[in-house]
C-alpha cells in the first residue's frame, strides 16, 4: 500500500513534468526543424487506445464480476467506456464552438461569405473566453486521467497507465501549445501582414494605406467573386517606398498562394508551408 501511495506521487510529478517539457519543446524544435504535430497526435492517440482497450477494459470488466453489485449486464464495461468517451468528446466540441472553430470545406460558399466577418474579429481573437474553454477543455482531461491513475491498486499498474498518459498527453500540450497565441513571431507576422492587406483590398480601409497601393490588372476569379490578384505601389511613389515596410509587405503579398490571399486566417498561415521574405521579418 505504501509503495502504491508512492508510485501515485510519483505519477503525479512525472505527468507533470510531461506535461510543461513537452510544452516547451514546439519552441525548441520548430526554431531547428520544419515538424508537425499531427503525427505526434496520432501516435499518442494510438497509445492512449492501445491502453484502454488492453488494461483498463479488461481490469474494468474483472471489477465489476468481482463487485457486491450482483449480476449486471455483459455490456455495462463497453457502455461505460463509450458513455466516457461521448462525454470527452461533447466537452471537446464545445469547446470548439466556443472557440469559433471552422468546420467547413475551403472550397465552400459558406467560408466565403463569413471570411469577410471574420477578417473584422481578428483583432479580437484573443478574448478571455479562448483561453478559459481550453483550460476547461483540457482540466476534464486532467480529471479523468487522474481518477484513472488514482484508483488503480497496485504501483506496476500505476507506471504502465501512467506512461500510456504521459505518452498522450506530450502530444496533446504540444499540439495545444502550437494552438494559443503563444506562437512563433513569424507565424504572428505574416498573419498580421496578410490579414491588414487583405483588409485593404476588400474594404478599402484604412483610406490612407489604400491610397498607397494600386492593383494590377490581372484579375482571379473565385467563387463567382473577383479579386485583385496582385498588388504594386504606384511609380509616383515607388522611389519613396522602395525599402518602406508597406513596399516589403506588397512583396510578400505578391509571393503568397492564391489559396492564402483569399483566406489569410492563422490555421491557412500554419497548415500550408510559406517562405517569408527576410525583408518582412
Amino acid at each position: 500500500m505504501e509503495n502504491t501511495a508512492v508510485a501515485k506521487v510519483g505519477a503525479m510529478l512525472a505527468l507533470g513534468g510531461t506535461a510543461l517539457a513537452f510544452t516547451l519543446l514546439p519552441l525548441i524544435a520548430a526554431r531547428r526543424c520544419s515538424w508537425g504535430t499531427q503525427p505526434l497526435l496520432r501516435f499518442g492517440g494510438g497509445v492512449l487506445l492501445a491502453t484502454t482497450f488492453l488494461h483498463l477494459l479488461p481490469e474494468l470488466r474483472e471489477g465489476l464480476e468481482n463487485s457486491e453489485l450482483g449480476e449486471l449486464p455483459e455490456i455495462l464495461p463497453e457502455l461505460l467506456m463509450c458513455l466516457g468517451f461521448f462525454l470527452m468528446y461533447f466537452v471537446e466540441e464545445l469547446a470548439h464552438i466556443m472557440l469559433g472553430a471552422e468546420h467547413h470545406d475551403p472550397n465552400s460558399e459558406k467560408r466565403r461569405l463569413c471570411n469577410d466577418h471574420e477578417i473584422n474579429t481578428i483583432w479580437t481573437e484573443g478574448t478571455p473566453l479562448r483561453a478559459i474553454m481550453i483550460t476547461v477543455a483540457i482540466s476534464v482531461h486532467q480529471v479523468f486521467e487522474g481518477l484513472a491513475v488514482g484508483l488503480e491498486g497496485h504501483s506496476n499498474q500505476v507506471w504502465i497507465l501512467t506512461g500510456a498518459i504521459a505518452a498522450h498527453k506530450s502530444n496533446i500540450v504540444s499540439h495545444h501549445y502550437t494552438e494559443l497565441k503563444l506562437l512563433f513571431p513569424s507565424v504572428r507576422r505574416q498573419y498580421f501582414i496578410g490579414t491588414f492587406l487583405y483588409q485593404i483590398i476588400n474594404n478599402h480601409r484604412p483610406s490612407y494605406a489604400y491610397n498607397l497601393l494600386q492593383f494590377k490588372s490581372s484579375i482571379h476569379s473565385l467563387f463567382t467573386r473577383s479579386r485583385p490578384s496582385d498588388l504594386y505601389i504606384p511609380s509616383h511613389r515607388s522611389a519613396s517606398f522602395q525599402n518602406s515596410f508597406i513596399a516589403r509587405s506588397v512583396n510578400f503579398w505578391n509571393s503568397l498562394p492564391i489559396k492564402i490571399r483569399h483566406f489569410p486566417s492563422l490555421s491557412t498561415y500554419k497548415t500550408i508551408p510559406i517562405s517569408i521574405p527576410k525583408t518582412v521579418r
